[in-house]
């Protein structure tokens, strides 16, 4: 239970929270994204690596902590084979993720049209 006011108590419930909680997370993955609006050609290569670096080991961090460890605590009533589903299931993303790396490039080979979106 959250207080605000000098005078007066507001309360702010869990629902209001967590509408407030989701609108801030969604305006700073705005303003992040959107930096790329400001150093779209004059960013270094070694900084633009070190950008890629830092954010494919924050994906793989969140996907060991939020997605493959919990897993692993889900499948453990199965005993001695509980790795298995969460094997089968990595190994079928990194197929998946193969498939489609090998697809796309022959799709847009194909078609020399300059994609793009329209709003209106």
């Amino acid at each position: 239970m959250i207080y605000w006011g000098v005078q007066k108590k507001v309360y702010v419930g869990n629902i209001e929270i967590t509408i407030l909680g989701a609108c801030a997370i969604f305006i700073m993955t705005c303003l992040g994204a959107a930096m790329v609006f400001f150093f779209k050609n004059s960013v270094n290569k070694k900084i633009y690596s070190l950008c890629l670096g830092f954010a494919s080991g924050l994906m793989v961090a969140a996907s060991i902590w939020s997605l493959i460890v919990p897993a692993l605590e889900g499948a453990s009533d199965y005993g001695k084979l509980s790795f298995l589903p969460v094997a089968i299931g990595i190994i079928v993303g990194v197929g998946f993720l193969i498939l489609i790396d090998l697809i796309l490039p022959k799709i847009f080979k194909k078609k020399k049209k300059k994609w793009r979106i329209n709003f209106f």
